[in-house]
């Protein structure tokens, strides 16, 4: 039979032909073709799950067991510089030590992660292979998915925190100083602190004048975490302030990497002590090595601008 996709094109030889009528379910076939047109991803498939859907081939079958061994090698080949990703089924998601799924890896730490007993299963070996033979020929990303969870293609594609693991050339995680078109991420990040009480209210206007105080955390083009530095030059100080970091990302230490990020940036201004001032996280300045002060500890010109009314607390930190 021939199977004409958008993507792609199949030619494929059935063990068995059933008659037209039939749906190919349960039919095993060799793939002796594939025709490129325009790919920006391909699914890859494992034994015994349905090649594609009805809405790709027009029936449903099964490709045999050894297209991993020959086809998706064939298929890598192919796609070397020309897709954007790849997405591959597996029995069971690689984990770490703990047991704990790994959401994203580098190609170099899923080759570590082969070397290691115990963390992948034989299938998930040979989709970490493959993945990573895909992004050293040019492919953007590859991500494994697996069956056991409910529409798991869509959700890996279609959210950004997905459902497998996404296997990256580099880290598609940085720390890095803002910039103007950063601003709307900030503001998704910052309102719902705002509201609460945790963070002084900032306009779009001030945030984008101030732009050059901040840092930000962008992963995977979404920005996660952000925070100011603001310095005070006579007085050999800063501020850390305007500390927000998304809830899904609250526990991958978003928070310390930019507060150390601004701790070197005011060692480099030649600055002495860092100060921020808080209404609710008292606690977290304290375990980051930050002591209890008073608003007479401030910097003359941030006394000035101290509100009363909000009674924050005060926090210092020798650098």
């Amino acid at each position: 039979m021939r199977a004409v996709a958008p993507l792609l094109e199949i030619q494929a030889r059935w063990s068995r032909v059933p008659s037209p009528e039939t749906l190919l379910v349960g039919a095993l076939g060799d793939c002796f073709a594939i025709t490129f047109r325009g790919v920006n991803f391909f699914m890859g498939v494992e034994p015994g799950i349905a090649a594609f859907t009805a809405a790709v081939l027009g029936g449903i079958g099964n490709l045999k067991g050894a297209m991993l061994g020959g086809l998706m090698l064939g298929v890598i080949e192919s796609l070397l510089n020309k897709a954007d990703k790849l997405l591959m089924y597996t029995d069971k998601l690689p984990t770490g030590r703990k047991g704990d799924v790994l959401s994203e890896l580098t190609a170099r730490e899923a080759e570590a992660l082969l070397r290691r007993e115990g963390l992948t299963t034989p299938q998930t070996a040979r989709a970490i292979e493959h993945a990573a033979r895909a992004l050293s020929g040019g492919v953007g990303r590859a991500h494994l998915i697996t069956r056991r969870v409910e529409s798991s293609l869509l959700l890996e594609l279609f959210t950004h925190e997905g459902v497998g693991t996404m296997i990256n050339a580099e880290p598609v995680e940085k720390l890095r100083p803002a910039r103007i078109e950063d601003v709307r991420g900030m503001i998704a990040l910052i309102e719902p602190l705002e509201a609460e009480g945790a963070l002084v209210k900032r306009s779009r206007e001030l945030l984008e004048a101030e732009i050059g105080n901040f840092l930000v955390v962008e992963h995977d083009g979404a920005i996660v975490g952000c925070a100011a530095l603001y310095p005070f030059a006579e007085d050999k100080s800063a501020e850390f302030a305007c500390l927000a970091v998304a809830p899904g990302y609250r526990d991958a230490s978003y928070g310390e990497r930019l507060l150390k990020a601004c701790e070197e940036r005011a060692k480099s201004l030649k600055l002495r002590k860092l100060f921020a001032l808080t209404t609710q996280t008292a606690h977290w300045f304290i375990e980051q090595g930050f002591r209890a002060g008073d608003p007479s500890a401030l910097p003359s010109q941030r006394q000035a601008m101290y509100n009363w009314r909000r009674n924050s607390k005060v926090f210092l930190k020798r650098l």
